[in-house]
């Protein structure tokens, strides 16, 4: 994370005229809250709505999925704390979010938590579809973008000797999956009996994870879902949009920008890193660059840390409220 921040904020150049400059961080940092100030704050707070609404959105597809399954009556509140507290997680622990709000709908509605992993595993098979679908589509509409891109990196690049770096990856995988099969052999050897224990609970939860696996298939409100679905992504396009409109530096920028933006930021956010800091930075400024045609790399990174940071604020501000809230909910219904 702190690797691709260093590199996108290396990105801004303050100093275009003298080779020798950059800027300090100091320098930069100052450069983007100037940049954040010359936003219009009404727009700012449309769009953070529309991120919320989204997640309400998405909080309402998660309760029709799951009345699929045999769940129903589960409250809208319940639903949308769950899934404010999973992106809120996030932000903290790449897609630990997607373990915590199973676990606090669970707190709150006692729906098993094996069951909605495995309806959060389904919710996300299916995004990732519609991600690609997009892909696909900006891919087409950009082609001949993404070729010159392509193709300038690759000669800019021709006469470099890049040696390859140890796989250090691959080995620390192999260490694991050694360690973990001495680990087994020595339970099933000697500890036979938290062995037997320990494959039966996960036969149970494997089998709950199929159920919630399954539950796409079992929709009883297929529409619905598909309508939630689509507002989602439409939150997600709006989302970027309207944040276009709080900046004079971007408020040329058209509907099919928006979309480039915005599934670049889906593949940004999609990489593991806490709350897609550093790789929204780096993939998205690029985009602005590279596929929207905004020449100034700096503002393109300014602009892009604002845009990113806005949304942090909000989802933590409201992610804080959530978990409050969750925890008194929780707790009275201990006290019942």
């Amino acid at each position: 994370m702190f690797g691709a921040l260093w590199l996108a904020f290396s990105n801004m150049d303050l100093y275009p005229e003298d080779d020798s400059l950059s800027g300090t961080f100091s320098e930069k940092m100052d450069f983007i809250v100037k940049t954040a100030k010359t936003t219009n704050p009404f727009w700012m707070i449309v769009s953070g709505a529309i991120a919320m609404l989204s997640h309400f959105f998405r909080s309402e597809r998660w309760r029709v999925q799951l009345e699929g399954i045999g769940y129903r009556g589960i409250s809208s509140s319940a639903a949308f704390l769950s899934v404010i507290n999973g992106y809120f997680v996030n932000m903290v622990i790449p897609r630990g979010g997607e373990i915590s709000r199973p676990v606090m709908l669970q707190k709150l509605e006692k729906v098993p938590t094996d069951i909605s992993i495995g309806t959060v595993v389904a919710e996300r098979v299916i995004d990732l579809l519609l991600l690609i679908v997009l892909i696909g589509v900006i891919f087409i509409s950009q082609f001949t973008k993404f070729s010159q891109f392509i193709q300038d990196y690759l000669n800019h690049n021709a006469d470099k000797n890049i040696e390859s770096s140890p796989p250090y990856i691959l080995y620390g995988i192999l260490i694991f999956i050694i360690l973990s099969g001495l680990f087994f052999f020595f339970l099933y050897k000697y500890k036979q009996d938290f062995f037997t224990g320990f494959i039966t609970k996960v036969k149970a939860f494997l089998g709950g994870l199929k159920v919630g696996l399954l539950s796409i298939l079992k929709l009883e409100k297929k529409w619905l879902y598909a309508l939630y679905s689509l507002a989602i992504w439409a939150c997600y396009f709006l989302m970027i949009y309207t944040i276009f409109k709080a900046s004079d530096y971007t408020s040329g920028l058209g509907m099919m920008d928006a979309l480039t933006i915005f599934v670049v930021g889906g593949i940004a956010m999609a990489i593991p890193m806490p709350g897609g800091a550093g790789s929204y930075h780096l993939l998205v400024a690029a985009a602005f660059f590279t596929l929207c045609g905004l020449p100034d790399a700096t503002k393109n990174t300014a602009f892009t840390t604002v845009f990113h940071g806005w949304h942090t604020i909000v989802l933590i501000v409201v992610g804080g409220i959530s978990l409050f809230i969750s925890q008194y909910k929780i707790k009275n219904a201990n006290k019942g």
